[in-house]
């Protein structure tokens, strides 16, 4: 079949119409969306709706309360736990076992690591106490090493807490054993071994760069302080016999009324030490010459730095009257400053004290308290303002070329008065001068506040003047 050919005569042909669709308005839909908001405002505004919402909430609150309660009772019982375990540790230490201390030990140190604050504290206390009283070599060196290398703040703690015990501890030990405080050597017996396990344990800890301000009325006999920093600590009241504190740095620390018998100070930085007050025992020279008739040594300064460093009070320059079968000068001590930095340091109230030939009473009715005073003031090599001398005579045992023997002398202490002039009795304590004249040699004396007696002394003996600082050993 042939397609017929289309007419172009013919008119187009009708588009078709497709449906409207049924599209509201813009003002239509708005309406409406208010609308559906509205209802569901109300619908959350009405009751039912609010009792729903409140009670899944409650639900979701008591789940988490019983899970926080669950939490906290198991915290609650592991901390029950460890203070229990706390508890038997310091009960360990505690026990006649050496084993059983060496557990305790063991594990008072996880405590130091990983305990609360307050566990540590009593951990680190426990420890403290058992190095004073523990005897067994072994359980004391394992506390010891856990207690050097506990953490800083730790180890600074611990120190106070050993400065603390030894302070409390000495009054007793020297009101039973009065004459020990005063001995140059270590002496293990009783409060003294205690005494002498705590010093151990601060001179270690020191060493390992604890610090603490607190050191005074400390036990430290035979301590090594060498080259250690201690600015600004405070060793008044101290027991420090033949301790060293040699190249120390110790300025404007204290040392007021402390025991130096012995000790070391040689190269130490000294700048502004108080030296003030004698010990408390103030005739601590004459016991240990009565309880033993031994040679007792003075504190070397020898070629510190004491500039500005207070002497006003010790008793550090000794005077012993020259007699046949008498105790000899240098029984007693006197200080050494040679080639020592004085520049202002204070001597101007420094004590003296020494022994005296007893006179038969019967040649001897000049032995008033007035006439003492006269002489102490006019004639004494350095005349005093204060002056004390011992009614009675003591006894001692001398060390002759024919063996031991027992002598008498009269003790006495007195402070040089700042402004009178030189007395009259050098040749009667010729001997004494000569070691006060090398105590002062080579240093810069003429730099020190002295009292005025001395002064003429050393400069009419010729004491060199220097400060050349000849030791190699000085703390910068």
């Amino acid at each position: 079949m042939c397609a017929q050919a289309e007419d172009p005569t013919a008119p187009p042909a009708p588009a078709a119409v497709l449906p409207t669709p049924n599209v509201p308005p813009p003002e239509s839909a708005a309406i409406t969306k208010a609308t559906l908001e509205a209802k569901l405002l109300e619908r959350q505004l009405s009751k039912p709706y609010e009792l729903r919402e409140w009670l899944k909430a409650l639900t979701g609150l008591a789940a988490i309360a019983a899970l926080l309660a669950a939490f906290f009772q198991l915290q609650q019982n592991q901390y029950q736990r460890s203070e229990d375990r706390l508890e038997r540790a310091i009960t360990r230490i505690a026990s006649p076992n050496t084993n059983e201390r060496l557990a305790g030990v063991s594990t008072l140190r996880v405590f130091l690591d990983e305990g609360s604050s307050g566990q540590r504290r009593i951990a680190l206390s426990a420890l403290a106490n058992s190095v004073a009283a523990e005897t067994e070599p072994v359980v004391w060196g394992a506390t010891l090493d856990v207690l050097k290398h506990a953490d800083s703040r730790s180890r600074d703690e611990i120190l106070a807490d050993l400065a603390n015990g030894s302070r409390g501890l000495l009054p007793a030990a020297m009101k039973k054993q009065p004459a020990q405080a005063f001995k140059l050597w270590l002496v293990d017996e009783g409060d003294f071994g205690r005494l002498q396990n705590l010093e151990r344990a601060i001179v270690e800890l020191l060493q390992e760069g604890a610090r603490t301000r607190n050191m005074a009325g400390i036990y430290c006999v035979e301590c090594n302080f060498e080259g250690l920093d201690l600015r600004g600590t405070d060793f008044s009241g101290a027991v420090l016999n033949n301790s060293s504190f040699r190249r120390s740095k110790l300025s404007n620390s204290s040392f007021e009324h402390a025991v130096m018998l012995a000790t070391s100070f040689v190269g130490a930085d000294l700048r502004g030490v108080k030296f003030t007050r004698q010990p408390q025992n103030q005739d601590f020279a004459s016991i240990t010459v009565t309880n033993g008739g031994e040679t007792i040594w003075g504190p070397d300064f020898t070629c510190a730095n004491l500039e500005n460093a207070d002497f006003s009070g010790p008793a550090l320059l000794s005077f012993v009257e020259e007699g046949r079968d008498f105790m000899l000068p240098g029984t007693l001590f006197t200080a050494k400053f040679s080639n020592s930095n004085l520049l202002h340091a204070d001597f101007r109230q420094i004590g003296v004290y020494g022994a005296l030939i007893p006179k038969p009473e019967a040649l001897q009715p000049s032995l008033t308290p007035l006439a003492w005073a006269t002489w102490a003031r006019q004639n004494f090599p350095l005349p005093m303002d204060s002056f004390a001398v011992e009614d009675k005579p003591r006894e001692t045992n001398l060390v002759t070329l024919n063996g031991a023997k027992k002598a008498s002398y009269l003790f006495f202490h007195g402070t040089p008065s700042p402004s009178l002039p030189i007395g009259g009795d050098l040749g009667r304590f010729a001997g004494s001068l000569k070691g006060i004249a090398y105590a002062f040699s080579n240093s810069n004396w003429n730099d020190a506040q002295l009292p005025n007696s001395l002064r003429q002394f050393l400069t009419q003996a010729k004491v060199p003047v220097s400060r050349t600082n000849s030791c190699a050993e000085t703390a910068k």
